[in-house]
């Protein structure tokens, strides 16, 4: 029980460095997206699993699997980022919502 929060603990720590990346990525090009925009919002199982998105590896190819991930996705015509960290088991969506790029403001979730 104690390694899977460790697992996750690590994955939201990696969500974090991708909003970083993600947030980077809108002030330099505010019209870049991943995909197309889904339907319901914050639909955490379509992000983790299907979404299409900007993704960097931490670790190489670990064969005892320890390596970790995180993917940013930004959808079409929405001012919203997410990332989704990735550590063995452990998964972790955030998500900020921003009115108008570089941030002028925000707002940070937890999904």
């Amino acid at each position: 029980m104690e390694e899977l929060y460790i697992q996750k603990e690590k994955a939201f720590y990696l969500a974090e460095a991708g909003l970083e990346d993600g947030k980077s990525i809108i002030a330099t090009n505010p019209n870049w997206f991943t995909d197309n925009p889904h339907s319901p919002a914050d639909d955490s199982d379509w992000l983790i699993d299907e979404a299409k998105g900007s993704i960097k590896q931490f670790g190489g190819a670990v064969p005892d699997g320890r390596q970790g991930s995180y993917k940013i996705v930004r959808e079409s015509g929405k001012n919203i980022i997410y990332s989704i960290g990735y550590f063995r088991g452990g998964k972790s969506v955030l998500r900020v919502k921003y009115k108008v790029s570089p941030f002028t403001t925000y707002e940070f979730k937890i999904i």
